[in-house]
């Protein structure tokens, strides 16, 4: 094993990477297993305004929030197989 080899196996052991959180927040998923995202607890409140990117055919999320938290979201999607799917929304 060479030096520079033996140096950067050191320096991660020792040094934590830069991805890995060092503060854990509690959060909950909403919406569907394929559609869902993160919300960390207490970030959102009626007066929030959340904006969501590439709804695709899933807005599953998005009504959680709305229902959940009673906030304004607004939801883009500019693909034309979406624009079609919300179009055939009641």
């Amino acid at each position: 094993m060479s030096v520079k080899t033996l140096f950067r196996k050191l320096k991660r052991a020792f040094r934590p990477p830069l991805h890995r959180p060092e503060v854990t927040r509690s959060y909950q998923v909403l919406g569907s297993d394929y559609g869902g995202w993160p919300v960390i607890d207490g970030s959102l409140t009626p007066g929030s305004r959340v904006l969501s990117f590439g709804v695709g055919e899933d807005i599953s999320f998005d009504l959680a929030v709305i229902d959940r938290f009673g906030c304004r979201v607004d939801a883009f999607d500019p693909t034309p197989k979406s624009r079609d799917w919300v179009g055939h929304q009641s």
